[in-house]
């Protein structure tokens, strides 16, 4: 069966929500991480970062075909607790994509749970991309 996920990309104006049917695990060369560092080749280069922009490099970096990873929602301001109702109840993982500063992080959050009882586990894993990481899972720094 395939791992799924969802991805949230945030900025201070907008969030956008996808979704991704396959290889949403955060480990190994097709994992999430690695495939968000990919996606850095299509986005504005660093520390310029627009959620919509970096978004759409991700879904670029990922689309070879119909199906695996779709725009699932979004708007301005999306609170968690918003995005959070959005979950698709058949997810493992949870990441949401954000600046820290002049720092690109992935959060990474494990999913529990099915459909209305879905959880998000608490305290997840942040990668640091850029010398800290460089979209191998192995290399995770808390936070």
């Amino acid at each position: 069966m395939s791992t799924r996920c969802q991805i949230v990309v945030k900025d201070t104006h907008d969030t956008i929500v996808l979704y991704r049917h396959s290889d949403g695990y955060p480990d190994g060369e097709h994992g999430v991480p690695a495939t968000i560092g990919a996606a850095l080749q299509y986005a504005w280069p660093l520390p310029r970062y627009e959620a919509m922009d970096f978004a759409a490099a991700i879904v670029r970096g990922l689309k070879e075909s119909g199906g695996n990873i779709y725009i699932d929602g979004g708007g301005p301001n999306l609170e968690e607790k918003d995005f959070k109702a959005m979950l698709h109840g058949d997810i493992e993982w949870l990441y949401v994509v954000r600046m820290d500063g002049k720092q690109l992080v992935l959060d990474v959050h494990e999913v529990d749970g099915f459909g209305r009882d879905k959880q998000i586990i608490k305290s997840p894993t942040t990668l640091k991309f850029g010398e800290k990481w460089e979209g191998n899972a192995a290399m995770v720094e808390r936070s």
